[in-house]
């Protein structure tokens, strides 16, 4: 259930946020294989210079998968021109406490932020053992 903030200066059109969110959605997908409608993005205009990439997840990637995806990341930023070293911080969220720390705050109660909207109910989700 990954979800993705895209922190980036402000100035960015809403057409180019849609392509940015559904072209970090398919990295995401090319590098771990995760479906399309578990993936949820989200861009904040913020006053930093730099863009940055906030990727919550659960549990259970290896540095090497989070390093790959950081690539995938960074070959989609260099398509739009922008730095090719996008600073990437992966926040693992337990399962049980998705709905809390993810969920309510940043989809369901955050909805204007949101470029690529997730087709999952977080009430019936259950971790893959």
């Amino acid at each position: 259930m990954p979800h993705i903030t895209l922190e980036l200066a402000p100035g960015t059109s809403e057409q180019q946020k849609f392509k940015l969110a559904t072209e970090f959605a398919k990295a995401l997908t090319k590098a771990w294989g995760v479906p399309d409608q578990n993936i949820s993005v989200a861009i904040d205009e913020v006053s930093n210079e730099k863009p940055d990439i906030i990727v919550k997840l659960w549990p259970g990637r290896t540095d090497q998968q989070k390093h790959q995806l950081a690539e995938e990341f960074a070959n989609v930023a260099k398509t739009f021109g922008a730095f090719s070293k996008i600073p990437v911080s992966f926040v693992e969220i337990d399962p049980e406490e998705w709905k809390e720390k993810v969920w309510n705050p940043e989809i369901a109660g955050n909805p204007g932020h949101l470029y690529k909207k997730p087709n999952y109910n977080p009430d019936t989700l259950r971790p893959v053992k």
